[in-house]
């Protein structure tokens, strides 16, 4: 495993399930780099740092209790109704 691509791809995470970010879960910053640590190691499915891992780390860190701040009591706090006028 690369350490810089694995700390790219932390760094990543960061800016959407960290404090501050995009979808922040409220999660502590090392238990998003365990969730990081975990996606990076497996062997099931390529490691690319891309979109598809990061979402693969929000699993992880819904499993391990973890929701977005902005809607946590709402599981379903992604989807988005859209009316047209």
């Amino acid at each position: 495993m690369n350490t810089t691509k694995t700390q790219d791809f932390y760094d990543y995470v960061l800016g959407f399930y960290g404090k501050g970010g995009i979808y922040e879960m409220n999660a502590p910053h090392n238990v998003i780099y365990v969730a990081c640590c975990l996606v990076a190691q497996r062997k099931d499915i390529p490691f690319d740092g891309d979109t598809t891992d990061r979402e693969h780390v929000r699993e992880i860190l819904e499993r391990f209790g973890y929701y977005e701040v902005k809607n946590p009591n709402n599981r379903i706090s992604r989807q988005h109704s859209i009316s047209i006028n």
